[in-house]
């Protein structure tokens, strides 16, 4: 049996993810249809080839005019000073504009949207407008006092001007950025690829969930890979989930060699990562491939395990029909999570979640949020992450800690919570302190948009020579 301790220096939660992010690559991008782009991370930055509008048009229903003829215009004899009279040659509707020109004492018919006539430098609305009589002509009487150069136009680049960079790289794209594209003409969008992510459990206490029998004594259901599957989905990546590997090195390696037939981007293993006897993930790695490190400054999740795992030259391993030979890959960098569900849980939050963002070109720290908190909070001699619940207040937002007397394992707990609080080792904070908290999957998500801006900046700051935070 391998030294228990072979790692006896413990990391700090910054250096344990810089080390996280160098060994996790930036995926290549590829193209996709704009109707298959929501929630996918942009590749590059989009330019406007044109302006938007491209044409000035109307932005109410009524009248194109030269405003000039209105404001110098006179009145026939016994009407109103105070209007002018206009003949009506013709209109503009949307997708059918007004072939001619708007010339000296005339107006033309104009409808929200349609192309402003040649000649026209102001749309007055309809219900301004009073209808005159001429005989065989239309007539429309405008107010001096509804005209002014330039009113109710969309003009040219008004929204969009040509050369314009309208979107940069590693935003995640929402409805209203489709919508954009959809106006520049972007049938195809280039993303990045959404990274593979292979999800196993190890453990010989463990039941899949929806086995046809209950656990038996000393049996526990699944819970880590469903959970790891849905934040994996979550945060952008394609999980794949392997099954149970017993704890047996024969085992585990079986089901490691199953997982690099799907050309994975990262692995995620929970459990058999302590001092046990039968905690085998962190020997296997070794063996296999390369260990970074092991053992986390954090609570929870302290024996957590990283490295790189060397693609076995077998004929056959990691040549799954359909993957593109030129993704296949030698190493592939895996996490060995602790098994409890609620270190597993708190340890992706950080972790994992960094590394697909980062995979992403997103940048690792997750959007923040600054809240005040409701009671005082000491810490331990490890940085701890502490499941919390942020409630909105008159005056911004309040946090609340969740789970108060139950211990680490209680899973009920992270259900109450929307976010998480880091507390620094030998560290607290008072009570009515403002603190910064990391928002979880599916709360708020106004408030988790933004903060994603300033966290972008910062993660981009982070990532370029500065430290990384989480």
């Amino acid at each position: 049996m391998p030294d228990r301790d072979p790692y006896p220096t413990s990391l700090s939660v910054d250096e344990a993810l810089r080390q996280v992010l160098a060994i996790c690559p930036r995926l290549p991008s590829e193209l996709v249809a704009l109707g298959d782009a929501a929630e996918r991370v942009l590749a590059a930055d989009v330019v406007a080839g044109f302006s938007l509008p491209s044409f000035a048009n109307a932005a109410m229903d009524g009248f194109a005019v030269r405003s000039a003829d209105v404001l110098a215009g006179s009145a026939p004899s016994g009407s109103s000073p105070a209007a002018c009279p206009l003949r009506v040659v013709g209109e503009s509707v949307a997708g059918h504009g007004f072939a001619g020109e708007v010339e000296d004492g005339t107006a033309v018919r104009i409808m929200t949207g349609a192309a402003v006539p040649v000649g026209a430098d102001a749309v007055v609305p309809l219900e301004e407008t009073m209808p005159g009589e001429g005989g065989e002509e239309k007539m429309v009487w405008i107010p001096r006092q509804a005209v002014r150069p330039g009113q109710h136009l969309r003009q040219v680049g008004e929204d969009v001007a040509a050369g314009a960079t309208v979107l940069r790289a590693g935003r995640v794209l929402a409805p209203q950025d489709i919508g954009l594209l959809a106006a520049l003409g972007v049938a195809e969008v280039a993303v990045v690829r959404r990274p593979r992510v292979a999800i196993l459990a190890t453990g010989d206490e463990l039941v899949p969930v929806g086995a046809p029998m209950e656990p038996g004594p000393g049996q526990v259901r699944d819970t880590n890979t469903p959970m790891l599957v849905a934040l994996v989905t979550r945060y952008g990546g394609i999980p794949m989930a392997l099954g149970i590997a017993r704890d047996t090195e024969a085992s585990l390696w079986q089901r490691l060699q199953e997982a690099f037939d799907y050309s994975p981007d990262l692995l995620l293993t929970t459990a058999g990562v302590s001092v046990g006897d039968y905690d085998l993930v962190k020997e296997v790695l070794a063996l296999r491939g390369t260990i970074v490190f092991w053992k986390v400054r954090m609570k929870p999740g302290k024996p957590l395990v990283a490295g790189v795992l060397e693609v076995p030259d077998v004929p056959g391993v990691g040549q799954r029909q359909g993957t593109r030979h030129e993704e296949q890959r030698r190493t592939v960098p895996m996490l060995g999570l602790p098994g409890n569900p609620s270190s597993a849980f708190t340890v992706s939050e950080v972790f994992v979640r960094s590394a697909l963002r980062h995979m992403q070109g997103r940048g690792a720290c997750p959007p923040r949020v600054w809240a005040r908190l409701d009671e005082a909070v000491q810490g331990t001699t490890r940085q701890s992450y502490l499941p919390v619940r942020v409630y909105a207040t008159d005056r911004g937002y309040g946090v609340a800690r969740c789970g108060v007397g139950r211990g680490s394992h209680a899973i009920s707990t992270l259900v109450e919570a929307n976010s998480l609080l880091m507390v620094p080792a030998q560290g607290g904070y008072r009570a009515g302190e403002m603190v910064e908290v990391v928002p979880l999957a599916g709360w708020g998500e106004g408030a988790e948009e933004r903060a994603e801006e300033r966290a972008e900046e910062e993660a981009g700051e982070a990532t370029n020579g500065g430290s990384t935070r989480i």
